[in-house]
């Protein structure tokens, strides 16, 4: 399974901040078909400390096919 992702970068009084959006891009074995995306935003505090929030949602291939 693959993600990308596209963000902007800012930096505020020293502070790195990067925020944009995900999505998958493919997926093998039980992963084949996978579809999703979301968004992202990741902090760095200081040299030792990163925070960083994932948002979105998935769906499996398998539930597209049984929705059918």
């Amino acid at each position: 399974m693959e993600q990308c992702g596209e963000g902007k970068v800012a930096m505020n009084r020293g502070e790195i901040a990067v925020e944009g959006n995900w999505q998958y891009t493919g997926g093998s074995g039980k992963f084949q078909g996978i579809t999703g995306g979301g968004t992202f935003k990741t902090r760095v505090i200081s040299p030792r400390e990163v925070e960083a929030a994932w948002q979105g949602a998935y769906e499996p291939a398998t539930l597209k096919a049984h929705a059918r």
